[in-house]
């Protein structure tokens, strides 16, 4: 009987572990279901745009040229340079010549293809977060970013004509080069502006109060100023180092 009593008791004893080990189990198994239900919810809300440095993107704009090259070949590559007029050009021997690799041809390329002028960065969802609500109003952190995004077209677009010869312009061009000249002044010597006019022309932003409410939460996050001189009022872009 004694043996049995003892059995019993560790029969019971075990038992009573096991119900806690369930009872831990249940416990984890529904934070699991929390924490899966979270990342659903955060991978179906995604934001449209996420904040680059421009320094990023400069790295994923050369790696991506880095696979463009790579799936060349050599031969294809210096096809590029067979029609090049060599008259007048002293002929240089063989073995002096340069060596012609994908990586000078990457850099050269990734050097045109840079944007005209420095762009406005997206904000993160912590510096959104910290724009008093007052000023925030109804704005969300898509409309905030997608704005972004339309003044960066904006800015894209006017200094693109800007670096373009001026004789190489279309009469309308033309026009609209010397009136961006026009609107320059010693106040934006090495600053990058554009004006409402400018939005209407080179995006879908239409100047109204919530336009005016995005600008203000851009200035709040040290993206953009505005310079007020000679009749214009400017809205110019904080640039980032």
């Amino acid at each position: 009987m004694d043996d049995l009593s003892i059995v019993l008791t560790l029969m019971r004893n075990h038992i009573d572990e096991q119900k806690k080990a369930l009872v831990r189990a249940e416990n984890i198994k529904a934070c699991l279901a929390q924490q899966l239900k979270t990342l659903q919810h955060a991978k179906s809300n995604l934001p449209h745009h996420l904040p680059v440095s421009q320094e990023s993107m400069n790295g994923k704009h050369a790696k991506n040229m880095q696979a463009f090259a790579s799936s060349k070949s050599t031969s294809q590559m210096e096809s590029c340079y067979q029609h090049i007029p060599t008259s007048g050009v002293q002929e240089i021997p063989v073995q002096e010549r340069p060596q012609l690799t994908i990586s000078n041809t990457l850099q050269a390329r990734t050097v045109q293809e840079l944007p005209p002028c420095p762009l406005i960065e997206y904000l993160t969802t912590e510096e959104f977060t910290n724009v008093p609500n007052y000023m925030k109003g109804r704005i969300t952190y898509p409309q905030i970013n997608f704005f972004v995004e339309e003044l960066n077209k904006v800015f894209k677009a006017k200094y693109k004509l800007l670096k373009q010869k001026k004789s190489s312009l279309s009469e309308p061009n033309r026009a609209r080069y010397e009136t961006l000249k026009m609107q320059e002044s010693k106040d934006t010597t090495g600053v990058y502006f554009v004006l409402e006019e400018d939005m209407k022309n080179w995006s879908s932003i239409k100047m109204s109060k919530e336009t005016r409410c995005l600008i203000t939460i851009l200035r709040h996050c040290g993206r953009m100023c505005e310079i007020r001189s000679g009749g214009y009022l400017r809205y110019a872009l904080i640039e980032s180092y």
